[in-house]
């Protein structure tokens, strides 16, 4: 039996969105995303002479706590386990050493926050949810760990040459953006986010998790700026396939199962081990 699509959600930008001439189509979750503005003139440029400004709320974010949480992640997750403050790039491989999804993992204080793209977070929590059920001599492996899902957040994606400048304008004199590879709690003129930043491509790219609440007018306070360009997925995912290739055929076919080296996520393996996946793929290169 097929698949019923599911229906359609709007997020607190989606009216934003639409005055901007935006073509919204719904992703996997059926949220609806902007996949590029008017004729997209300017967006994929923004990210290499500007400033791009994108509204990725279809990301799908998780939460993970416990005792137990650090164990079952460096278990579940390939990439290496975050300190607290830190935000990392990883993947979940299942046991024969394929992609069960890519995502970021932050440790935020005493649990652990995880993003995943739409296509790919469905079967990403299934499979979270499995490895959290092991059970080793009768008993569950990671009895103390709790999943379950981030708050209600609207993500905001800045990214460019000019990115910095644009936000250091809502910065109070004695505060800065969080390092790259950094997740902190940051007041943006007086509105509370989130604010983690990684690598795409050797820049600095900046995710703000901003209260649903508050979205509207951080979003058009940041268009103000001559130098933002509103950027929909079409040009965020193209930047990011430059990055990983391969990665846009597991999103466009999240069954696919690839191996990390096919979806340019070799990188991100721990070189020690320990991870489900390890023994398949050391097995495929020896």
């Amino acid at each position: 039996m097929a698949k019923s699509a599911p229906s359609t959600k709007a997020t607190p930008l989606t009216q934003e969105h639409g005055y901007l001439g935006a073509e919204l189509e719904p992703d996997a979750n059926g949220v609806l995303t902007p996949s590029y503005y008017g004729d997209a003139a300017g967006e994929p440029e923004a990210f290499a002479a500007g400033c791009a400004l994108a509204d990725i709320s279809g990301t799908v974010g998780s939460v993970v706590e416990g005792a137990d949480a650090g164990a079952f992640l460096q278990m579940a997750f390939a990439g290496p386990l975050p300190v607290p403050g830190q935000l990392v790039e990883s993947v979940a491989l299942r046991g024969d050493g394929t992609v069960v999804s890519p995502a970021l993992v932050a440790c935020l204080g005493d649990y652990y926050g995880l993003w995943a793209p739409a296509e790919t977070a469905q079967q990403l929590t299934g499979w979270l949810e499995g490895v959290a059920a092991i059970e080793q001599a009768g008993s569950r492996a990671f009895s103390d760990v709790k999943l379950g899902h981030a708050a209600a957040m609207v993500t905001l994606l800045v990214a460019g040459p000019d990115s910095e400048r644009v936000l250091s304008d809502y910065l109070a004199p004695d505060a800065s953006l969080p390092a790259v590879g950094s997740i902190a709690n940051l007041m943006l003129d007086r509105i509370p986010t989130v604010c983690g930043r990684v690598d795409v491509n050797g820049a600095p790219w900046t995710l703000l998790w901003v209260p649903e609440t508050k979205a509207r007018v951080l979003w058009r306070s940041l268009l103000s700026f001559e130098q933002v360009t509103p950027v929909g997925s079409s040009a965020v995912w193209g930047q990011i396939e430059e990055q990983a290739r391969g990665l846009g055929a597991l999103l466009d076919d999240p069954d696919s199962a690839p191996l990390p080296q096919e979806c340019g996520a070799a990188g991100l393996l721990r070189a020690d081990g320990g991870f489900i996946g390890a023994r398949a793929l050391a097995e495929l290169h020896s």
